[in-house]
């Protein structure tokens, strides 16, 4: 998005919930139960009554997680001008959830919101408004580029990388430093790569992020390619300071896939730490060959960049990045950095929430970030479909 009207972008929009003191999570399951515990953990702010939607009559009877299960009759039969909905559902659940709702009186995005909608838009922007705060739904921190893979497609660019960068410890901890000064509370911060267990300081770092910024922060996590094998040190750290670990399967792409990924399972389980396996059947290609928009129209690049509405972004150098893809790229060689692509927290005063709200929420100077004209996408928009992990001969081989 373009800006228009900086640091007054959601003027209309930031009161939306003002007066709503009841919210009901339509989904007494996993995604349902991660937002309640997200919303509880922030309800020192919030101060909201949280309750739960289920077709379940189970549920319905017993309640989840300690709290009360309403049918969707009773719902549609409770005054609405207090409250509001938040769907939690699977995609194909939400649109139809969504249209029942509709059907009885709700207006989509002002008093019932999809899951993703809600986390990622609305309630930063109710945050800022309301209580003078930043939320942010994810960050991520990459201190190093160096891994074990070099897979063909991969997000990073490692194929591109002609010397990988690891950032000194101190340089790490002074950009989660400025991040943590403008950033009151996060959903969601991350720790990628490269690989993140090739990072000698990754017990460190996450040692300094507990001690400094753990109350700002609601999910610690970090993430793995399923072949590197964490240390007893490590997994201590990991279980310690309850950080939940994303665990790639490419077990069906590397050679002894399947045995070293059953054994940092194992290790995960012996030690306790939370973890979730991530399988996918394919990856986009976010840089195919023969990709070139130099010639678009800054309207054409506008409406790519938001209609690829990559949620993901990254810091570096004291700099949150709009797009992480492209300051990956910029990491790798491919494209030259641009001010536009960057809000540069060094200069970050507390007059500046609503503009780093809305600069992380997609709006920039240009209405979209200089990778956009070498970029496919991400997966929104993007069909170039490949195969996962596929191993190519590294260029300095």
């Amino acid at each position: 998005m373009k800006w228009t009207s900086k640091g007054h972008q959601f003027d209309d929009l930031g009161m939306l919930l003002k007066d709503k003191n009841q919210v009901y999570i339509y989904g007494a399951a996993l995604k349902g139960g991660k937002l309640f515990e997200l919303l509880r953990s922030c309800n020192k702010w919030l101060n909201w009554e949280i309750a739960f939607v289920d077709a379940d009559k189970c549920k319905q009877k017993d309640g989840y997680l300690g709290t009360q299960v309403l049918s969707p009759e009773e719902l549609f039969n409770s005054p609405k001008e207090n409250h509001f909905v938040i769907v939690a559902a699977s995609p194909f659940n939400t649109v139809e959830i969504t249209d029942i709702l509709l059907k009885n009186g709700y207006v989509s995005d002002f008093n019932c919101f999809a899951y993703e909608k809600f986390m990622n838009f609305i309630l930063p922007i109710h945050f800022v408004y309301n209580y003078d705060m930043v939320f942010f739904s994810s960050q991520s921190i990459l201190p190093s580029t160096v891994c074990n893979l070099n897979c063909e497609s991969c997000l990073n660019f490692n194929p591109y990388i002609k010397n990988h960068i690891t950032d000194d410890f101190e340089l790490v901890k002074n950009d989660i430093d400025s991040f943590f000064t403008a950033i009151d509370y996060i959903d969601r911060f991350q720790i990628t790569g490269g690989e993140p267990f090739l990072y000698k300081e990754l017990g460190n770092l996450i040692s300094y992020i507990e001690e400094n910024y753990r109350d700002k922060i609601f999910n610690l996590e970090t993430v793995t390619n399923g072949s590197v094998i964490p240390s007893d040190e490590l997994c201590k750290i990991l279980k310690e300071n309850d950080v939940h670990v994303i665990l790639d399967d490419y077990r069906n792409a590397l050679k002894d896939g399947d045995k070293k990924f059953n054994e940092i399972m194992n290790k995960f389980n012996e030690y306790g730490i939370q973890y979730t396996p991530n399988f996918v059947t394919e990856w986009f290609n976010i840089y195919p060959k023969g990709i070139d928009h130099s010639n678009w129209s800054k309207k054409e690049l506008i409406d790519h960049y938001d209609a690829c509405n990559n949620p993901f972004s990254t810091i570096r150098d004291k700099k949150i990045y709009a797009c992480n893809y492209a300051h990956y790229a910029e990491k790798a060689g491919l494209i030259v950095e641009n001010s536009n692509d960057y809000f540069d927290l060094s200069k970050f005063t507390p007059k500046m929430k609503k503009e780093l709200v809305e600069f992380r929420l997609g709006y920039t100077n240009e209405g979209y970030v200089d990778f956009c004209k070498t970029c496919a996408g991400w997966v929104s928009i993007n069909k170039n479909m490949v195969p996962v992990a596929k191993q190519i001969k590294r260029n300095n081989a």
